[in-house]
């Protein structure tokens, strides 16, 4: 498909095991994106940093929309949140809207400045 959307019959976009993922601000765009790359490990100890393409944000979304593409535009993930709560839910998809992950965000104390985070996949 033209629009890098995967079909019910095709595979998403696979992203390769990482040592290390990183995420990067890019500033002076029209949306919230967001840089990834990863370290690769090789077998001879040297390591390297690809890019693994843009996460980007819709625009006025009510529940923060946001799409992880590769280097070809092609959707590896895709996540949106809930809009008004005191936990903040992440809800990461695949390409086809199957559940990958959860990450929950919440507060350590009323005083503290400090958020504790909860990475679940799709087993819990």
């Amino acid at each position: 498909r033209e629009d890098g959307a995967a079909t019910a019959e095709s595979e998403c976009a696979a992203v390769q095991e990482r040592h290390a993922f990183f995420v990067k601000q890019l500033f002076w765009s029209w949306v919230n994106t967001l840089e990834v790359s990863g370290v690769t490990k090789h077998a001879n100890g040297s390591k390297s940093v690809g890019q693994l393409g843009l996460i980007q944000s819709t625009p006025f979304s009510f529940v923060s929309e946001q799409e992880w593409r590769d280097e070809d535009g092609n959707l590896i993930a895709s996540s949106h949140q809930d809009a008004i709560t005191t936990i903040t839910n992440i809800y990461v998809e695949d390409c086809h809207h199957n559940p990958i992950a959860t990450v929950s965000e919440k507060m350590a104390g009323t005083s503290s400045g400090v958020s504790e985070y909860t990475i679940e996949n799709s087993d819990g």
